[in-house]
């Protein structure tokens, strides 16, 4: 496993990163980098490149996928080292109970059949 600081790939769209719901001013895509700060290098057009990317320098990072059901789980806890951690919100925005969507007017766009991203991999 890798000695390097985990790495984090989240999805930007309509200008809100969405596990996070907060807005930005970076271009719509997926990003990778760290805890602090996660939109380092991007936009990727998938998850996939943006995986690929993140262990481009390091193929011993184990790649982890917090989804809904992993969130429900609680099963998140992580050494600090050697990860590329995936967050999929299946392109949906989440906030927290009674937290407003960072963007005015926000809408999902995304089906309501999509799958999301980790089971891709």
């Amino acid at each position: 496993m890798s000695k390097k600081p985990n790495r984090f790939v989240v999805q930007v769209r309509n200008g809100v990163v969405l596990f996070f719901n907060r807005t930005t001013e970076v271009e719509d895509g997926w990003w990778w980098g760290s805890d602090a700060d996660p939109l380092q290098q991007g936009p990727f057009a998938s998850s996939h490149e943006a995986v690929a990317n993140a262990r481009r320098d390091d193929k011993r990072f184990k790649l982890v996928c917090w989804d809904r059901a992993a969130l429900a789980r609680d099963d998140r806890e992580l050494r600090p080292t050697g990860h590329v951690v995936l967050i999929d919100t299946g392109g949906r925005l989440w906030a927290k109970t009674g937290e407003h969507p960072a963007r005015e007017g926000w809408k999902d766009q995304t089906p309501a059949t999509s799958l999301g991203q980790c089971g891709a991999f």
